[in-house]
């Protein structure tokens, strides 16, 4: 399997921009997972609303989308995709995402395309209430291929 490193780098760089480590806000678990179903690379992140809202200037694609929801449970969930064989970034997807607790069913929302540095990452904000373990389902269809492509991760949360 060969992958273009220059693209990936590019959309990781998009995902780790949102998602970036700054020091106002600390989330337990990982930030950033990666999964690889069916011929696509998943990653996926999260970030506080709150850091957003605080930050425009480092996250202006998120305010250009709309208004950052209030509250501190309002996190954005970012979905980056790529071609697992040829390493590109896949940009005409839609896409979907269910977050909830372990044994529940939370809202499923459509994400929206954001643009950084050329590449796309999908997201939208869900309501993590309390401590403990989530799951993210995902839900991907290419515009030119047929197939639902679907990942699921473990998102252990910890409240701030």
């Amino acid at each position: 399997m060969k992958i273009q490193l220059p693209a990936a780098a590019v959309a990781m760089c998009a995902l780790a921009s949102l998602m970036g480590m700054l020091p106002a806000v600390s989330v337990a678990g990982q930030l950033v997972q990666q999964q690889r179903p069916e011929g696509v690379l998943v990653y996926v992140g999260i970030k506080p609303a709150a850091v957003i809202k605080q930050h425009p200037k480092v996250y202006p694609e998120l305010h250009v989308q709309g208004a950052v929801p209030n509250g501190r449970n309002q996190y954005y969930v970012s979905v980056a995709l790529f071609d697992k064989s040829s390493g590109e970034p896949i940009s005409n997807a839609a896409v979907n995402a269910r977050v909830s607790p372990l044994a529940l069913a939370g809202p499923k929302k459509k994400l929206r395309p954001v643009y950084i540095a050329g590449t796309v990452t999908y997201g939208n904000y869900f309501d993590l209430a309390g401590a403990g373990s989530y799951i993210i389902k995902v839900e991907i269809r290419q515009l030119e291929k047929p197939d639902l492509v679907q990942a699921k991760f473990e998102y252990k949360h910890t409240r701030n």
